[in-house]
């Protein structure tokens, strides 16, 4: 006897397939490969790799550009950054510190495709996790489609590596280029439970934001049943091709209050705190 939530993923999966099948079946009427465009679809669905606790996660924060991780070690431990410009809305968006380190629905995801922070990474989910505190951290270049892009990395110590981005964007030298994964955000928006509300979500991805932003806006995906409230760094490069207007906070707020949202666009606001940058001082 199936399960209820055997059910609905079998239901899931017939109306995936239907979809799939009008989707993509050819203007000229020829058979379509169901299985492959499945196959595909299925692999995409599952390519996130999310951690098995995500779907207890109702009250999420996005750290999209996570860098070292900082701005979430200011999440859970605000006391070791103190004057830190983030931390009153922090609190405002998720209570006090001690409120947040009880609180066992709030989660943090950050996203840093730089593979010179992999390691870092991975020690700050292997200490929270000890502490009982839910943090991932994604290997993802956050984008508005799927794919791959060539990213410039520096192996210097200074300001780890802070301006680390897509090749496409900006050229530097003193750099070393790697292959990084890139997602369409818009999918792995979609991708989360329906119990996980985004209270807030920082944006600060080098240049990128304009294509990611030209993904998530046609889509209403900047409204506040999904996103609360979130704060972005514009940069005054990056590829504007997809997003046809200026770099500029103001061109990004018109675009917000031209969405058509249940209730209201998500807050923004041009917040850069990039203080601490090297990690906790002592």
């Amino acid at each position: 006897m199936l399960t209820p939530a055997c059910a609905r993923d079998l239901i899931a999966l017939i109306v995936l397939r239907i979809s799939l099948s009008e989707a993509a079946r050819p203007k000229d009427g020829s058979p379509v490969q169901l299985d492959e465009a499945v196959a595909t679809s299925e692999k995409a669905a599952s390519a996130f790799q999310h951690p098995s606790w995500l779907q207890s996660c109702n009250s999420v924060y996005l750290d999209v550009g996570s860098n070292i991780g900082v701005q979430i070690r200011k999440l859970f431990e605000p006391e070791s950054f103190p004057g830190a410009p983030i931390l009153p809305l922090f609190e405002k968006k998720y209570g006090t510190a001690e409120q947040r380190r009880k609180n066992a629905g709030l989660c943090a995801l950050g996203f840093e495709p730089n593979p010179n922070h992999r390691s870092q990474l991975k020690q700050v989910e292997d200490e929270f996790r000890q502490k009982s505190y839910f943090v991932h951290f994604y290997p993802y270049a956050v984008s508005g489609s799927d794919g791959f892009a060539t990213f410039q990395v520096s192996d210097s110590a200074g300001h780890q590596d802070w301006g680390a981005k897509i090749i496409s964007l900006v050229q530097s030298t003193a750099v070393r280029n790697v292959t990084v994964q890139k997602i369409d955000f818009y999918r792995f928006l979609q991708d989360l439970p329906d119990n996980s509300r985004v209270k807030l979500m920082k944006m600060d991805i080098e240049g990128a934001e304009w294509d990611t932003l030209a993904r998530l806006i046609p889509q209403n995906a900047l409204c506040d049943d999904r996103i609360e409230e979130a704060f972005i760094e514009c940069h005054r490069w990056g590829d504007t091709s997809n997003w046809k207007g200026s770099r500029t906070f103001d061109v990004i707020k018109q675009r917000l209050s031209q969405q058509m949202c249940k209730g209201n666009a998500t807050i923004m606001s041009e917040i850069d705190d990039e203080t601490y940058w090297d990690g906790i001082h002592k």
